[in-house]
């Protein structure tokens, strides 16, 4: 074998040793439960995610689907992806302990984010007196001349204490700073539909959301060179 491969594939080998032991940690202070279906992957189920409220960077997600679970963090800061095996129901945080068989993709292509500018953002509200909710309606468009959407949703608000979300960036904050409407200090967001092409593609029903402060740290299994999000 040439010397340089030679070289070459025991750095490989030493770098995958090396990184397989590494400790890695990421810090979470917020918990949201939520009923999760969407229609073009046919998923139907719950997800629990787990956020740092002043890093939107990174995110931790159990998601249930039947009978499958599967946990992944998907870091785009770093774009890292790390996969682990679920073998047991989540009841609280510190469960996290328990995922195992860590899997980290340390080339992920996450794919471009789309940015527009200027865009135009149309704004409906509804107050159903019969449901005791606020529905507001949200559809972004191209720019502010085109009639090409490019977000549309609707959010439903109902009495609900379990779903207190503190973050200045919420979009009950957004709502409230932007359009004026006045929410009681138990209003909070019940509900989103996604829509796409002028269907619904994903509904999210969150069940809870719970302030944390936790530090998950572990130790990472198997190391990949590459993984494609598609």
């Amino acid at each position: 074998m040439n010397k340089f491969l030679f070289a070459f594939v025991l750095l490989f080998f030493t770098f995958l040793s090396v990184a397989q032991k590494k400790e890695m940690s990421y810090y979470f202070n917020q918990v949201i439960k939520n009923n999760y279906k969407d229609y073009g992957i046919k998923f139907n189920g719950s997800t629990i995610n787990f956020r740092n409220q002043k890093d939107s960077t990174y995110l931790l997600q159990i998601s249930i689907n039947g009978s499958k679970k599967e946990a992944t963090i998907s870091d785009l800061k770093n774009r890292l992806l790390i996969k682990f095996d679920v073998d047991f129901d989540y009841k609280n945080i510190s469960d996290l302990h328990k995922l195992s068989n860590s899997k980290l993709y340390t080339k992920v292509g996450y794919g471009k984010i789309k940015h527009f500018k200027n865009t135009r953002e149309e704004f409906e509200f509804v107050n159903d007196t019969v449901t005791n909710k606020k529905i507001i309606h949200l559809t972004q468009f191209k720019n502010k001349t085109s009639k090409k959407i490019v977000n549309e949703h609707y959010y439903f608000f109902g009495k609900n204490q379990n779903l207190t979300n503190t973050s200045k960036k919420s979009l009950k904050h957004y709502l409230a700073n932007k359009y004026n409407i006045i929410f009681e200090n138990d209003e909070n967001l019940e509900k989103i539909l996604h829509l796409k092409d002028g269907k619904i593609s994903s509904e999210t029903e969150i069940l809870y959301i719970e302030e944390t402060d936790f530090n998950f740290t572990f130790k990472i299994d198997e190391v990949f060179p590459k993984h494609t999000n598609n």
